[in-house]
């Protein structure tokens, strides 16, 4: 005797609302394998899916089981784009915003980023994107691009004078 399937949910059959909880903690567990999110943003995702008591409901067990972080995913993502992209404090905010961290788990996020030197992380990006600018002698717009990028101006401009580009030496 086989194992009887479940119906998938159509329009003639929706699933009861515990099957459906069921489900939205079974789509979250499968997203959690992949990658860390934030509660706000697995919400989101589980919402395409399933009604939002069913996304609320997985996400709260999420958190209940300890797979679902906030102050966690802030800070490893902090770290990430600080390191690796470097970004710019504002635009770490602006992303972490967007994916619904709190703002006391971003300020604790930044806060806590070890070793983060935005002088340096804006002189990084500027080698990495915008030498051939500079070289070219379009200080001006490397500057409002890294000011786009929640540079200040001050601290685009240390990191642009602290590079040694051919157009300087002449």
């Amino acid at each position: 005797m086989t194992p009887q399937k479940r119906p998938r949910p159509t329009e003639d059959t929706p699933l009861s609302p515990a099957e459906e909880q069921r489900a939205a903690i079974d789509r979250a567990l499968t997203c959690l394998t992949g990658r860390d999110y934030a509660s706000g943003e697995l919400y989101e995702k589980l919402r395409e899916r399933f009604s939002d008591r069913a996304a609320a409901a997985a996400v709260a067990e999420m958190r209940g089981q300890g797979y679902l972080d906030d102050a966690r995913y802030a800070a490893s993502r902090a770290r990430y784009l600080g390191e690796v992209k470097h970004k710019s404090p504002r635009e770490i905010r602006q992303i972490l915003r967007g994916k619904g961290v709190s703002d006391e788990d971003i300020t604790d996020a930044i806060d806590a980023l070890e070793d983060y030197d935005e002088t340096e992380a804006c002189r990084a990006l500027v080698e990495k994107q915008y030498l051939r600018k500079l070289e070219a002698g379009r200080e001006d717009l490397v500057i409002a691009a890294l000011m786009r990028r929640g540079f200040s101006y001050g601290v685009a401009r240390e990191a642009i004078h602290s590079i040694d580009s051919p157009a300087e030496g002449g």
